[in-house]
C-alpha cells in the first residue's frame, strides 16, 4: 500500500483599489507590507486604471503602510466611512482564511501637499533644475 502525500501550494492575494476622494487615483503610489519587525516584506504600485493593486500574502497579521518616500511625504491613508478625516500611516489587516482579501483604500494628501506630485517626469522643469543644481554642489 503506498500513500500518496500532496502539497497545496497556493497563492492568496490581498487585492483591491485606491482612490483619493474626487480626484484620479494615485497612480504610483507605493505601498508595503509587513510584520511590526520586518515592515517591509512585500509591496506593489497603484495602477492608473481604476487604482486596482495587489500582493502575494499568506494567513497573519500584516501592517499596510504608504511606502517611505514621495507616497509617505505625500499621503495618508484616510479612515471612517461617517464623514471623519482621520489620518493614519498604516493600517493593520488580518488574513484569516484561504480567500485572500479585496479592499478599498482611500487616501488624502496632507496638509500643505495638496498640489505637489506624486510622480515626478523627467521633463518637469522643477525637477531637471534641482538636478542640475545637484551636479554643480557635488564639483
Amino acid at each position: 500500500m503506498t500513500t500518496n502525500s500532496f502539497i497545496l501550494i497556493c497563492a492568496l492575494f490581498y487585492l483591491g483599489h485606491c482612490s483619493e476622494k474626487d480626484h484620479e487615483p494615485p497612480r504610483g503610489l507605493q505601498l508595503i507590507l509587513g510584520t511590526k519587525s520586518n515592515p517591509h516584506l512585500v509591496d506593489t504600485l497603484v495602477m492608473a486604471n481604476l487604482g486596482y493593486w495587489q500582493m502575494k500574502v499568506s494567513p497573519g497579521v500584516w501592517y499596510l503602510q504608504l511606502a517611505p518616500g514621495r507616497s509617505s511625504e505625500l499621503y495618508a491613508f484616510r479612515e471612517g466611512g461617517d464623514g471623519s478625516q482621520e489620518k493614519h500611516l498604516s493600517k493593520l489587516i488580518t488574513i484569516n482564511d484561504l480567500r485572500g482579501k479585496v479592499v478599498h483604500l482611500e487616501v488624502v494628501k496632507k496638509k500643505g501637499m495638496e498640489h505637489e506630485k506624486l510622480l515626478i517626469s523627467s521633463d518637469d522643469d522643477n525637477y531637471s533644475q534641482r538636478k542640475v543644481s545637484s551636479c554643480y554642489i557635488g564639483l
